[in-house]
């Protein structure tokens, strides 16, 4: 294979829980997690040996920092693999987002790669080497609807909600999740199961439902720290939408939308105050 374009779509967490701090510095959480149609795109050419990685924006590196860098050096240890590739990323989802964009590339690029260089796509031997990029990068290998336990990479598929609008808003600022999780407080008691009562409201694709039970505790440190944040929540609620929560660490803010309608009343409303503002859907797994 000369050539192949594959799909790193942004996911957002309709529930984040902290549970605890682990001896490995990391926090046991419990997420649901859910794709949408808003990607990047990695695009790989076929190079003799050598591993080339490359990005139409400047500020994201394409050494060793970056995942998908790490991604395909994994993946030819495991398999020795001789033959090198050349990935071009274009990217559509904000960088340092909450949306999990570079974990996605990462995911996409150990799928790519298999297919690209004739690897059986063994999605279990693959969760082993998605563990070692990160957190989500497990869940984004084939993405759609999962809960995550642990550090949030060990999976459980639900049933997907693919085709709800949501609109999301990034106020342009980078938050850094070791921050976040460093200034988190865990609160001695638990509050209600929102895990346990929004998975009915997914199976039925209800966004009210979904709505009422969207939780995330980080937001309690990133909306003291940045309060832009919780003025976009406050925004999108006189907007219409149907509820409104940041995604991971942040400082992206999704919103569920009862229609089109109500996400062209915000993108009028806020289309020229943030960065990045875009209307997207919920999606499925990937093939």
């Amino acid at each position: 294979m000369k050539h192949l374009t594959v799909k790193a779509p942004a996911k957002i967490n309709l529930v984040l829980e902290v549970l605890k701090r682990r001896k490995d510095g990391y926090h046991d959480i419990r997420t649901v997690m859910h794709t949408l149609e808003l990607a990047d795109s990695l695009t790989l050419t076929a190079r003799r040996t050598d591993l080339v990685v490359s990005c139409d924006r400047t500020d994201v590196p394409t050494d060793e920092r970056n995942l998908v860098v790490k991604a395909a050096q994994l993946l030819r240890a495991e398999y020795k693999v001789e033959q090198g590739v050349h990935i071009h990323i274009q990217k559509r989802i904000p960088v340092a987002a909450g949306l999990g964009g570079g974990s996605s590339d990462g995911a996409a690029a150990l799928v790519g790669l298999c297919r690209f260089w004739n690897i059986p796509v063994d999605y279990e031997r693959l969760q082993g080497l998605a563990a070692q990029l990160g957190s989500d990068v497990p869940f984004l290998l084939r993405g759609g609807c999962a809960l995550g336990t642990g550090r949030g990479d060990r999976i459980f598929p639900w049933q997907a909600a693919p085709g709800l609008w949501m609109v999301l808003v990034n106020p342009g600022f980078a938050v850094p999740t070791p921050l976040i999780y460093k200034n988190l407080k865990l609160p001695l008691t638990r509050r209600k199961n929102y895990i346990t009562l929004l998975r009915p409201a997914i199976s039925k694709k209800n966004p009210e439902k979904i709505g009422e039970y969207l939780y995330n505790q980080l937001e309690t440190v990133t909306l003291k720290m940045h309060p832009e944040v919780r003025r976009i929540k406050e925004i999108l609620a006189a907007c219409g939408v149907s509820a409104a929560l940041m995604s991971g660490s942040g400082p992206t803010v999704f919103g569920l939308l009862p229609s089109p309608e109500v996400g062209r009343v915000v993108l009028k409303t806020l289309g020229s105050r943030y960065p990045f503002i875009c209307i997207t859907r919920t999606t499925g797994p990937l093939d």
